[in-house]
């Protein structure tokens, strides 16, 4: 390498000269009277100086100056930092260095001649800009952001932090920059869920350096896969996690199906609820307990119930006899039953008659036309007084359709249907054998006045000289709208019974509903109107919520209300605690945007939930639709699953 050198030819010749006459020395260039000094470089890597310290000149000849010298190796050019003519001043401070730069330094002595002596090389190793620590940031997706956060910059030149974000399809933008050596965080709003971000923080020092962070990143409501629930499937629902399924609790034709699929989307199986009736706005919720019985919670209008159901779908009913040859002071005559059947004003699936033990006839409405007119006869239905209709296997009679059998009476008739009655409004409905002639009897399931009514009405022929009658008999029984009911209506040796399959583990109705046919003002449609409701399993007991109300129903039914929540519930879930195989129950409060967890008591369930209720660290963000549920996973890292209908 070549650093500034002085031509000394001459002063050679001078002093050869000189030394002959063994004069005193006092050339100029003589280098034994301008010696160098020795030079040491100490490298400052957060000021991002070089300081150089020398000896201090002790030569013969009078001194000029210090200059000091910097160079990068492999280039030619040499940098003059400074000219510092003070002999005292044995130091020097270099701030412009260049980060990641290896650089050579000297000091030369200038005598009053001009002679220049440099000092022996002294080298600085590079340093570098040191970059902040950006921290994970933590994506929260109820407010759409992400909190960022990162370690003060501890290097030379601070000017600004610029915070850069870019995704996978978008280039990078500037959403920060700060003058503020101690501003550290940000908080990154407007988000959008399922996109993956990448944040660094960037540090540009004021002569334009900069030292990026490492990249960090992260996601919420990350989308991991999606299948189809089916064209039919309408948008309302939920999701849930059993044991290794993904289950999804869906509408059909407004009725409820359960589908369940593997983690990859397969579907394995299907199940129709068909005890349900279709309404427009369902509000249910499903719950499966250890031996597999599943269990479905429903608020309609003013109602809220429970069903239930073995393994395979069946509904788990309960026979309930309710009238038993009720009207016995009538003779043989006043119990005649024309051979005539008749379905008043409910909705209808599965009629069957038998006589003497053995099926008559059967129906189910799936082959139905699926209209019919007023005043019409389809498929030897006569349908009278209203406007019936056939959807999807269900007949909703208007006020009376009818059908006539070719026997004359009937001394051994059993009549059975499967029935719901629409909430609104109370509507009754009814199942009638024999018509307008000698005896009829009809069995009312009555929603307003949450009864089971059997009436008898007797209107003989005149030929006869009896005189018409007629009675009444009511049991009181809550009744559910929307659900069917097996109804059972039997004349057998002048004996009438009437029985009820009750589908209906547990109901509660939240008001009666004070005038038919939807005569009720807004307020009391907002009353009445689907509430918040969810349901979970917790041991052998079932845990419903209703709005802020928390129920826990045992098996046989029986309601044990618990201590209500501040604000309404709008889901609830159960998981196990590996440890010990106890509970945690998981309850979202979407109007405060907060999530409650409770311990269930592995003994007594139903002292949940008491007052010490934990509350969690953050606020998660729930909906009726979605729910954030602890994957449980003994072998591996227990990881959040949030599951998502759209």
């Amino acid at each position: 390498m070549s650093w500034k050198t002085v031509n000394c030819g001459v002063c050679g010749l001078g002093l050869l000269l000189a030394s002959c006459y063994d004069a005193p020395r006092t050339n100029p260039f003589d280098p034994a009277l301008t010696p160098p000094v020795e030079l040491q470089v100490a490298l400052d890597d957060t000021a991002g100086t070089a300081t150089l310290t020398w000896t201090r000149y002790e030569g013969k000849q009078p001194f000029r100056e210090y200059q000091v010298l910097r160079k990068v190796p492999g280039l030619e050019k040499v940098d003059t930092l400074a000219h510092l003519p003070a002999v005292e001043q044995t130091t020097f401070v270099d701030t412009t260095l260049a980060p990641d730069t290896d650089y050579l330094y000297r000091v030369s002595v200038v005598n009053s001649g001009g002679f220049e002596v440099p000092s022996p090389e002294a080298e600085a190793r590079p340093f570098n800009l040191p970059m902040v620590q950006l921290l994970e940031p933590e994506f929260d997706s109820r407010t759409a952001s992400a909190a960022l956060k990162w370690t003060a910059y501890k290097g030379p030149r601070f000017k600004t932090y610029r915070v850069e974000r870019r995704t996978t399809e978008s280039a990078v933008q500037v959403v920060k920059e700060a003058a503020d050596l101690a501003d550290t965080a940000y908080v990154d709003s407007l988000l959008s869920g399922n996109t993956e971000y990448f944040y660094r923080v960037v540090v540009k020092t004021e002569r334009g350096e900069e030292a990026p962070s490492e990249e960090k990143t992260g996601i919420f409501h990350q989308l991991l896969a999606t299948w189809p629930l089916g064209e039919e499937a309408q948008p309302a629902g939920r999701l849930y996690v059993e044991g290794d399924r993904i289950v999804a609790l869906v509408s059909r034709k407004n009725r409820p199906w359960v589908l369940s699929f593997d983690p990859a989307g397969r579907r394995l199986e299907e199940q129709k609820l068909s005890i349900v009736s279709p309404w427009n706005s369902p509000v249910a919720a499903t719950s499966l307990n250890a031996a597999g019985q599943r269990f479905l919670g429903l608020s309609i209008w003013g109602t809220s119930g429970i069903l239930s159901f073995e393994a395979d779908g069946q509904p788990i009913v309960r026979e309930r006899p309710l009238f038993t040859d009720n009207f016995p002071n009538r003779s043989e005559a006043e119990k005649q039953v024309l051979g005539e059947i008749s379905l008043l004003g409910g909705q209808f699936d599965k009629v069957a008659v038998s006589t003497g033990g053995r099926l008559r006839f059967a129906e189910d409405f799936d082959g139905f036309p699926q209209g019919v007119g007023l005043f019409s006869s389809v498929q030897n239905w006569e349908f009278h007084g209203g406007n019936p209709l056939v959807s999807d296997g269900i007949l909703f009679s208007g006020v009376s359709a009818t059908r006539t059998f070719a026997e004359e009476t009937w001394q051994d008739f059993r009549l059975e249907a499967d029935m719901a009655v629409p909430p609104e409004g109370g509507v009754a409905g009814s199942i009638q054998i024999g018509g307008d002639t000698l005896s009829r009897f009809v069995l009312t399931l009555d929603t307003k006045n949450q009864q089971v009514q059997l009436n008898y009405g007797f209107a003989p022929p005149a030929e006869l000289g009896l005189k018409a009658q007629g009675d009444s008999a009511a049991v009181s029984l809550p009744i559910m709208g929307r659900v069917f009911y097996g109804l059972s209506l039997e004349a057998v040796d002048n004996r009438i019974n009437a029985s009820l399959r009750d589908p209906v583990l547990w109901t509660e109705g939240k008001k009666q509903i004070p005038v038919a046919n939807f005569a009720i003002s807004p307020a009391e449609a907002r009353e009445l109107a689907p509430v918040w409701s969810s349901l979970a399993t917790v041991g052998d007991i079932l845990v419903f919520t209703r709005e802020e109300q928390v129920y826990s129903i045992t098996q046989e039914g029986e309601k044990i209300s618990q201590e209500p929540f501040e604000t309404p519930i709008g889901e609830i879930r159960v998981w196990e605690d590996p440890r010990d195989q106890a509970q945690w129950i998981g309850v979202c409060l979407p109007e405060i945007d907060q999530v409650q967890m409770g311990r269930v008591p592995k003994n007594n369930p139903s002292k949940w939930p008491s007052k010490g209720r934990s509350r969690s660290a953050r606020t998660v963000d729930m909906e009726i639709l979605a729910f954030l549920l602890a994957a449980e996973q003994p072998a591996k890292e227990k990881l959040p699953l949030l599951l998502l209908w759209l």
